[in-house]
């Protein structure tokens, strides 16, 4: 049977990520990669003084940013401060375990 033009279901993959810097209340847990080279895209799962979001951050791997931002400046500077320990930990993992 045809697709009727619908998009294929992708494929996602958790990780956990350790020692990303934070605070203001703010850690970074989690991020949510898929596992499709032409979505090059990561959800950031993070606490707000120690509750878990349910909603992440949009992650940008080609251009190395946040698409998503704090309305408050300090932990928008603790989100870009813990960029960079994301993508190693997200670069990292795309090492071992190549895209679809």
């Amino acid at each position: 049977m045809a697709s009727a033009g619908f998009a294929p279901i992708t494929h996602t993959q958790r990780i956990e990520l350790k020692a990303i810097p934070s605070g203001q209340g703010l850690e970074f847990v989690e991020a949510e990669l898929f596992l499709r080279p032409e979505i090059p895209f990561a959800i950031i799962f993070y606490s707000d003084n120690g509750i878990r979001q349910e909603d992440g951050m949009r992650m940008d791997l080609d251009k190395q940013i946040f698409l998503d931002h704090f309305e408050d400046q300090a932990r928008e500077d603790i989100a870009t401060a813990a960029a960079p320990a994301i993508l190693d930990q997200i670069f990292d993992f795309f090492e071992t375990h190549p895209p679809l």
